[in-house]
């Protein structure tokens, strides 16, 4: 069954002299675009680590020389995506406890800082570009606290800054006497897992990388060498038939153990192939029992499985949900050797897709459409309007006059990001998914703005957005400076509804009472 939602790819040429021939160019980034410039550094990035790993180390023990117990890592999409994947895994070991700074809700700020002991803490500010709206904002606002309660002079010894030359970050932080570290500057922040962004984070809170960079070493090797690379084209050749045959939805199957990692995943290929209405829309399913996974009949699925004894096996997928081998995938990752591998293959396969696909899988052009309306409206040139239509039953009769075979729905959270909230809201997304019998994804704002935000905004239009937001959170801040923390939040939640209208997206905007549960939860409880 053919859906008009999704796009006609019949201009693939799936053979393996064209897929050769196109791989080629890309390992010798000869001419891929005529008249861009596109970052190549990351084709022989493990390689660029291998060699300055032992610096790296030494780097990172003269800054955690000051004894930490916690590390902070404070970063944005693959500013953060990467070094996450790199330290929660099943092959590294932990040297101290690590948290994520990624959402500027007030309440996971609070509560993420509320008990942190300053003088025995390492805080890492993660961004490529240096401009990130959130994380420049997070790390002021951290700092501050940070030097009120142990002294600006020992808050500059516990702050690190990696950053591209020249950046707004770098100037900064040079300004406030703390320590800067570079990225590479010709490397793309969702290509840079296996580069210095990543890797010097990492370094702080686990051990046990060097394997990984040796694996991706050897993938890269293997890459670049159209002899060598046969299994990469068949992975390609693969997955654009998908396309070809009308499966442009992509569930990524992964254990609880390589959650992060798939997590890294889709944000590289949402955010590289998603554009000119083309791509996959790809989506995260955890096994962690025996549950049922929800598969479509225009989905396809690429499996990862963890040791031999792995829950997630392909065949036990297969068999579940009655999937034939030319719709499934499955991947095995044994050691930190095979995840290093792992990275650089999917970044190798998912630029060649979108040179097949005729697209720059290196740019984001939405992504930066909403940056644009939030500086415009944060400057004051252009006012914005609160949404003030609460979510309610009449949610499912406005997602059941738009949802149609090809079509997904994805709910878009400025939510706080708690472990209540994520399990109060899947349960929700699993209702909407029983009752529309199409792939519902969940999402929280500002997260996805850096990871799905472009495939949503540029790739296929198929689909049924619901963003939904507090209406009365304000009046609940207490912690100085937190306002300012929820004000720039509710902007970037405009600035992408506006973009999305731009852009012909279906977008709903609800708001529910801040704190407010039940009121979910009366909707979980409501027959449709």
């Amino acid at each position: 069954m053919t859906s008009g939602h999704i796009p006609s790819y019949d201009f693939l040429d799936l053979t393996f002299d064209e897929i050769s021939r196109t791989s080629q160019r890309l390992a010798r980034m000869d001419n891929l675009f005529s008249s861009r410039k596109v970052p190549a550094g990351w084709i022989r990035t493990p390689l660029i680590s291998k060699n300055n790993f032992n610096a790296w180390t030494e780097l990172v023990t003269s800054v955690t020389d000051v004894g930490a117990r916690s590390l902070y890592l404070i970063g944005m999409g693959g500013s953060i995506l990467g070094a996450s994947a790199l330290i929660e895994n099943p092959f590294t070991l932990p040297k101290v406890e690590t948290f994520y700074l990624d959402s500027n809700h007030p309440d996971f700020i609070k509560n993420a800082i509320s008990n942190t002991d300053f003088s025995e803490s390492i805080f890492v500010v993660c961004s490529k570009s240096g401009h990130t709206v959130e994380t420049l904002t997070l790390f002021r606002y951290i700092f501050n606290l940070c030097s009120k309660q142990i002294g600006l002079q020992e808050a500059c010894k516990r702050f690190v800054s990696v950053t591209d030359l020249g950046s707004p970050l770098e100037k900064i932080s040079s300004d406030m006497g703390i320590p800067v570290t570079y990225s590479a500057s010709d490397i793309g922040g969702r290509f840079s897992v296996l580069s210095s962004l990543s890797i010097i984070p990492s370094l702080m809170s686990v051990s046990g990388l060097e394997e990984i960079i040796e694996g991706g070493e050897m993938a890269m090797k293997e890459c670049i060498d159209s002899d060598r690379n046969k299994e990469i084209q068949a992975r390609v050749s693969f997955m654009l038939s998908r396309l070809r045959s009308h499966r442009d939805k992509l569930s990524i199957c992964v254990p609880l153990s390589l959650q992060s990692f798939g997590a890294w995943l889709i944000q590289l290929i949402a955010e590289s192939l998603g554009k000119d209405g083309k791509g996959f829309i790809p989506r995260l399913q955890c096994l962690n029992g025996g549950e049922k996974l929800s598969i479509y009949d225009d989905e396809f699925c690429v499996v990862f499985t963890e040791g031999i004894d792995s829950y997630s096996k392909s065949s036990d997928v297969a068999q579940k949900h009655k999937l034939i081998d030319s719709n499934l995938i499955e991947i095995n990752i044994s050691n930190a050797n095979m995840l290093g591998q792992e990275f650089y293959y999917w970044e190798y396969s998912v630029a060649l897709m979108g040179l097949m696909l005729k697209i720059n899988p290196f740019d984001q052009p939405h992504v930066e459409l909403s940056k644009n309306i939030f500086d415009k409206i944060n400057s004051g040139n252009i006012s914005h309007s609160q949404c003030n239509q609460e979510l309610g039953e009449d949610i499912f009769a406005e997602i059941g006059a738009e949802v149609k075979h090809g079509k997904y729905i994805a709910i878009i959270l400025y939510l706080n990001p708690s472990e209540k909230i994520k399990l109060l809201f899947e349960k929700f997304r699993a209702k909407l998914e029983n009752i529309f019998h199409v792939p519902v994804i969940l999402d929280f704002g500002p997260r996805y703005l850096h990871s799905t935000g472009q495939l949503y905004k540029g790739g296929p239009n198929s689909g049924i957005f619901i963003q939904i937001l507090e209406h009365d959170l304000e009046q609940n801040l207490g912690a100085q400076g937190l306002s300012d923390l929820h004000q720039q939040m509710i902007l970037q939640a405009y600035s992408d509804n506006q973009a999305m209208q731009q852009l012909g997206r279906f977008i709903s905007v609800k708001t529910i009472p801040y704190g407010d549960l039940q009121h979910v939860e009366s909707l979980l409880a409501y027959n449709v």
